[in-house]
């Protein structure tokens, strides 16, 4: 599922130095909130926003509405390693790498 740019476009981006707490905290949290449920990772939303990604993680981490997804995009398998297995080639050599 392609993620809506324009939800990435809506994070603000706030000065480097500038700490966030209490009520801009909050606001800041509820703006990035629909980028990371729209599908925007936590290193896009940084970008965006000039925050370090472990910032934005630990806002979203003390989010109890909030479930983080798990790291990584999707798993890639070598190219052609379901073809050189030692059982499907009958090479009894060296294994393949």
């Amino acid at each position: 599922m392609p993620a809506d740019q324009k939800l990435l476009l809506a994070v603000p981006v706030i000065p480097k130095g500038k700490r966030l707490v209490g009520e801009a905290r909050r606001r800041f949290l509820e703006e990035i909130k629909p980028a990371y449920r729209g599908g925007h990772s936590i290193e896009a939303i940084a970008g965006q926003s000039t925050r370090s990604c472990g910032s934005i993680r630990q806002l979203l981490a003390d989010t109890p509405d909030i479930e983080l997804r798990r790291r990584g995009g999707r798993k890639r398998r070598r190219r052609g390693a379901d073809r050189h297995t030692r059982a499907s080639s009958g090479f009894s050599g060296a294994v393949w790498r």
